[in-house]
């Protein structure tokens, strides 16, 4: 399935987003 990495790539990005938006 194609769904599968696209949330394991959704989660990495919105933990990267988070870690952005925490530095400021």
């Amino acid at each position: 399935h194609l769904i599968e990495p696209l949330l394991h790539l959704l989660q990495h990005v919105l933990h990267e987003l988070v870690q952005f938006l925490r530095v400021g």
